[in-house]
């Protein structure tokens, strides 16, 4: 059964990477997408459904995952509607606009047991994996 990964926003420009990387994985299925700008014409192509209203979007599909990449303190509010809607969600970074929105993202996750992150480019980087790795198991020492 596919991983159904829905987009919620395309006004932030990582947008686009991150659209070829989980349409390259196997098992996961562009299910739908939702933006309220001329942007959406440019990523229609790439799924089985578009949306003008993020919140049209998560209310008419079930996705496993939720990509938020609008604004800032847009894509909080989306994070913690996917999230209540039972779906890992996936934000760009920063954040969040606030502490105020960072907090109620992280209780949201915390209330659903869903999984909330953050797109750091470090998390993709193969050196600091390795790097963490090598640290877990003591490879350095402190003089």
């Amino acid at each position: 059964m596919p991983v159904k990964l829905a987009v919620a926003g395309l006004t932030h420009g990582h947008v686009w990477d991150l659209l070829e990387q989980w349409a390259a994985q196997p098992g996961v299925e562009l299910t739908a997408v939702a933006d309220a700008t001329p942007l959406l014409e440019r990523a229609r192509s790439r799924f089985q459904r578009v949306y003008t209203d993020w919140r049209a979007m998560l209310n008419a599909e079930q996705p496993d995952i939720v990509l938020a990449c609008a604004d800032n303190r847009t894509s909080a509010e989306i994070a913690i509607a996917a999230l209540q809607r039972g779906a890992h969600v996936m934000v760009e970074k920063p954040m969040a606009a606030d502490l105020k929105d960072a907090e109620r993202m992280l209780h949201a996750a915390q209330q659903t047991d869903r999984l909330l992150m953050i797109n750091f480019p470090t998390r993709w980087n193969p050196a600091i994996h390795t790097l963490l790795e090598r640290a877990r198991r003591g490879d350095f020492t402190l003089q």
